[in-house]
């Protein structure tokens, strides 16, 4: 553990106070909205970290969360109450459940699940350490609350950075409301024990506002390397989507207002002379229906809409891809980071990021740490969004070039196994709990996994970099 690359050292009990023979339980309390069965991406990202946690000894794991908004398998769960659930203890809450499409159905969904989940923290059993993620923004104001008033450590988990995303976004705008609204936050951030991060810009800009470097972790999503592989041979999804021998293009994920979409239509009405080359979005969101409603408009029969599919089918509808487009709004450098990034390494596929290489925050520049993983591993191209003619030069690149495509695959597969696999994040999350409960990291059992048999051969071993012209261009 001490080789991991976190700043968060374990604890060192003094000589003079050694602990006892027994090693307390360390209560960790997880409040998010979007949890099991929810198949948005912050909910099944916690789970399978809760999860886990909750099989390390002396772990005990609870989560305060909200109702689904997609619960795809039509799995049974309690709408309200607490119910068990592989190691972790579920407290739901209930609130409303408008139509997120709409700016007040959204902030009302918040509101409700915000008040709904503050009573739930303050009279569940008393934790040892609380974590508030984003889902709503306003949870770490729930988070510095509680932790005041029942005394317990706070961690404030980001993967966004609010209210300058809804800023940049043009959702809200810059008075007093929200200059009030990112103080808070902020203040909220310098009291917090620890901070988490998911991306090296996103910490640089918390330091840029006045956060405590040193408090600050950077622990980026992971992906289950062991239910997300290549499946590149009668793949599945491909034959029930009638993708057979066809070259597939595909975003998957949320399809929300964080990603220039415009820029991927755009490169489908130019690239329409490639007979077999296919652009697939594979997911729901708030602007799905706007997109289908332009791609007949603009008349593109490359173009294909698919529904969100299961987390049991994730493999093979990731897979099933040539090329995974991961997009982040330019304005959005060092506020967020797109989780789907590992999704597409894990299934052994060439990645087109498409953003901006840097942005500024304050007086220093952000590098886009999107940028960086993809760039510096040759796992694909990363476009700047500002020449949208490169987007249509790397696909038609990949297009023209398998024997690149399926080099870049086999790197970010590798690059998944190495750094990003779902087992080292679970480690980094323990070392920081050992900090905080004062346990040494020898007290912590974590088990081995259990081994999960892949029906398919992986993509090769990672073949030696090879630098890009595109790349150097961009």
């Amino acid at each position: 553990l001490s080789s991991l690359p976190i700043r968060c050292e374990p604890y060192i009990p003094s000589h003079h106070h050694p602990l006892p023979p027994t090693v307390p339980s360390m209560k960790v309390l997880f409040v998010n909205r979007s949890y099991w069965p929810d198949a948005e991406a912050t909910g099944q990202l916690l789970t399978e970290l809760c999860e886990d946690l909750g099989g390390v000894e002396p772990l005990e794991v609870s989560v305060i969360c909200g109702q689904p908004n997609f619960n795809l398998e039509n799995l049974e769960y309690s709408e309200s109450g607490v119910e068990v659930r592989n190691g972790v203890t579920i407290h739901r809450v209930r609130h409303t459940r408008f139509d997120k499409s709409t700016f007040w159905g959204r902030v009302t969904n918040f509101i409700t699940f915000l008040i709904a989940a503050t009573w739930k923290t303050l009279w569940v059993s008393k934790p040892d350490l609380i974590v508030v993620e984003t889902d709503p923004p306003l949870l770490c104001l729930l988070g510095g609350f509680v932790s005041k008033i029942r005394g317990v450590k706070l961690v404030c988990y980001l993967q966004d950075v609010y209210p300058d995303i809804a800023i940049k976004l043009g959702r809200l705008k810059i008075n007093w409301f929200t200059k009030l609204l990112r103080w808070s936050f902020l203040n909220v951030y310098r009291a917090s024990d620890r901070m988490i991060v998911v991306g090296h810009d996103m910490k640089r800009w918390l330091v840029n506002h006045l956060v405590d470097e040193d408090k600050i972790c950077t622990i980026e999503n992971w992906v289950d390397t062991e239910r997300v592989y290549p499946v590149k041979v009668n793949n599945p999804f491909r034959l029930k989507n009638r993708l057979r021998n066809k070259t597939v293009a595909m975003y998957s994920g949320n399809l929300g207002y964080t990603q220039r979409f415009d820029l991927v239509l755009d490169a489908a009405e130019k690239l329409q002379h490639i007979e077999d080359l296919v652009f697939v979005f594979v997911g729901n969101g708030v602007r799905r229906r706007m997109l289908t409603e332009e791609v007949i408009n603009r008349g593109l029969p490359n173009v294909r809409f698919v529904d969100y599919q299961p987390k049991s089918q994730l493999a093979d509808s990731l897979s099933a891809a040539d090329i995974h487009f991961v997009l982040l709004d330019s304005n959005l450098t060092g506020l967020m980071m797109p989780s789907k990034i590992y999704g597409a390494l894990a299934s052994g596929t060439a990645v087109v990021g498409i953003g901006a290489p840097t942005a500024k925050s304050g007086d220093e520049t952000l590098n886009s740490h999107l940028a960086q993983i993809i760039e510096s591993n040759d796992a694909g191209f990363f476009v700047d969004e500002a020449s949208p003619h490169h987007l249509v030069d790397a696909i038609e690149q990949l297009c023209e070039h398998p024997e690149a495509r399926e080099r870049m695959g086999a790197n970010a597969r590798q690059i998944a196994l190495k750094l990003h696999s779902k087992r080292l994040t679970v480690k980094k999350f323990v070392s920081l709990f050992s900090e905080l409960g004062r346990i040494p990291i020898d007290q912590f059992k974590i088990p081995q996994p259990a081994e999960v048999k892949q029906p398919v051969p992986l993509v090769p071993a990672a073949i030696p970099q090879a630098h890009s012209p595109l790349n150097a261009e961009v």
